[in-house]
């Protein structure tokens, strides 16, 4: 029987390089290596022109979101898919943890998110005492 709890992680790609959207998700997997923890990676599915696969970006996404028990939102900026997918995630009963870089965060965090974190390591230790 599979204990390990499922984490979404969910940040920015569109528009960013993709040494910047890896980056956080790679440390993320490594630092809670040897956890009870399995993730989904969005950017394994990354399309060269997003606009191009909608629909098929939209589903992965919801597929991932929905397998998920956990959405880990990396927030250095705001992004639409990003927002989606906390969106998503909390009308299907997911726990939201968010690293919020953003100086103000929006309303919508504050409604939607089970745990706010304002730098990505602390959601990471908070993620390691589950």
């Amino acid at each position: 029987m599979n204990n390990k709890q499922t984490i979404y992680l969910s940040g920015p790609i569109l528009g960013c390089p993709e040494n910047v959207y890896k980056e956080w998700r790679e440390r993320v997997v490594l630092e809670l290596s040897g956890y009870e923890f399995e993730f989904i990676d969005p950017t394994n599915i990354i399309y060269e022109k997003e606009a191009d696969h909608a629909d098929e970006v939209v589903q992965a996404t919801t597929i991932g979101v929905s397998q998920s028990d956990i959405i880990l939102a990396y927030i250095p900026f705001y992004s639409m898919g990003t927002s989606f997918e906390v969106f998503l995630g909390s009308l299907l009963k997911k726990q939201i943890i968010i690293a919020c870089e953003v100086e103000y965060e929006s309303a919508f965090i504050r409604k939607f998110a089970d745990h706010i974190f304002y730098q990505l390591d602390d959601a990471i230790e908070f993620l390691k005492g589950k």
